[in-house]
């Protein structure tokens, strides 16, 4: 399994999975604005709603070099913390494993380095 975490550039990044945390109640904003307008549309149709472990894939994303982008939960934003980063990122790393997709790259939010 190959991983990285992306600070920044995520739009120029390969990997087979792109993913993106995303709080309970708050779309993420990715600067790819058809990423963007998927979420708000998950979100919206109550279809993904960013509890904890909560899972979206969008195959193909347009405006990305990666194959896909996954939306994953991580809950509550005041939760949010590095016990549930870990959590979020084996959980990832299991589910993507059980479908054969071995190069992921995490995008990580600035506000989870302070």
């Amino acid at each position: 399994m190959n991983t990285s975490i992306l600070l920044q550039g995520w739009e120029k990044s390969a990997a087979a999975a792109l993913v993106f945390p995303a709080k309970e109640g708050q779309k993420p904003e990715t600067g790819v604005a058809a990423v963007d307008a998927w979420a708000a549309d998950l979100y919206a149709s109550g279809e993904f709603s960013g509890k904890a472990l909560e899972l979206a894939m969008l195959h193909a994303p347009a405006g990305l070099n990666a194959r896909r982008v996954v939306l994953v939960g991580i809950g509550k934003a005041e939760k949010a913390d590095a016990t549930v980063a870990r959590k979020t990122a084996g959980a990832i790393v299991r589910s993507l494993k059980a479908k054969s997709i071995l190069d992921l790259a995490f995008a990580c939010p600035k506000e989870w380095l302070s």
